[in-house]
């Protein structure tokens, strides 16, 4: 959410410790990407309003960050499985096999 001063972004602490850091990477990849802000959040029928392109990207660069391909790859040569590289690098198994990250 853009502020007077800068951006805060908000995260929903009863979430598990691999779904914040989840969604932490995905925000911080919208700034990094330089997204614009919507001016509403939400539209008329109380849905959430987004770019299917940005958020693809967002996804992209946080897989990234979260865990870097280089690694995922000298990890899958290594037949590490994804609950394996999961624990390694703190997040959920479906962000371990997610392609690219």
């Amino acid at each position: 959410m853009p502020t007077p001063d800068g951006l805060v972004i908000i995260e929903n602490a009863a979430h598990p410790q691999v779904r914040r850091r989840s969604t932490m990477g995905h925000e911080m990849s919208h700034v990094l990407l330089e997204h614009g802000f919507s001016a509403t959040l939400v539209n008329e029928r109380g849905c959430r309003t987004h770019d299917p392109e940005q958020e693809q990207q967002a996804n992209e660069l946080a897989g990234e960050l979260l865990v870097p391909s280089s690694v995922a790859l000298r990890l899958a040569w290594q037949r590490a499985t994804d609950e394996q590289v999961a624990r390694a690098f703190d997040v959920s198994p479906r962000m371990a096999a997610w392609p690219g990250g």
